[in-house]
């Protein structure tokens, strides 16, 4: 409903628009206790002390600091991550403390085969490198950096199967170097969930622009990146 009806056309002059749907919708016979911090929310939207990003993380710490039916939280969780797919599920991970003050967001996909992966930020220096070794049997040079930030496919059993580099290029624009799938998963659209999560985080960021380099251009014009020579790669603004 809210792509249907372009509520987030709306949320440049209304920035609590989206709030506004759901308390009037799916949350419309809630308890109390939600619809004051639902109120609180668009509250805070409106006064500008909450964007896009910052409202991901409240809502998530919300979460994790709840004891939530199944009902609340998938829709809490679309709330925060309009971009989510209703076939798809996240997890909540505190990266530095139980008490979620550094939360990470793993989100579920399903490769041709029904097969699930899940996607997240890298956490760990051994993710890293069998990223890097992925990379390496793809005869592709890569350079990692502490600077680099990385973003990772898992599957069940929690071994990296692909994953992307980039780097931040001031506030509105991000370069993405190289994009990497282990052999025995090519061609089942890994990369495409790889690709479409990083797009929507950096949406999500308030990125303008992601640039990368010629490597495989028909690929990503499937992902609506645009040569500009002037910025010496492939572009999509966000």
């Amino acid at each position: 409903m809210y792509r249907d009806y372009n509520i987030q056309d709306s949320e440049p002059e209304y920035p609590d628009a989206r709030v506004q749907l759901f308390m009037d919708t799916v949350f419309s016979d809630s308890d109390s206790m939600l619809k004051e911090y639902l109120e609180l929310l668009g509250s805070n939207l409106r006064q500008h002390a909450l964007d896009g990003g910052s409202l991901q993380s409240e809502i998530s710490q919300y979460i994790g600091s709840n004891e939530l039916d199944q009902y609340t939280s998938f829709f809490l969780k679309r709330l925060a991550f309009p971009e989510l797919p209703p076939s798809e599920d996240i997890e909540l991970i505190a990266t530095r403390s139980t008490a979620m003050d550094d939360i990470e967001i793993m989100i579920s996909r399903h490769d041709s085969k029904g097969i699930s992966f899940r996607i997240r930020r890298a956490m760990h220096p051994k993710e890293i490198i069998q990223l890097q070794q992925h990379f390496v049997k793809a005869h592709m040079d890569v350079n990692f950096t502490h600077e680099h930030k990385f973003l990772v496919a898992l599957n069940k059993k929690g071994s990296v199967i692909g994953g992307l580099f980039y780097l931040n290029q001031g506030d509105d624009v991000v370069y993405m170097d190289k994009v990497v799938v282990s052999d025995n998963h090519r061609g089942g659209g890994v990369s495409r969930g790889l690709l479409n999560e990083f797009v929507n985080r950096m949406r999500n960021a308030k990125k303008k622009m992601i640039i990368t380099g010629f490597l495989h251009p028909g690929y990503f014009y499937k992902f609506g990146f645009i040569i500009e020579k002037d910025q010496g790669g492939l572009v999509k603004y966000l």
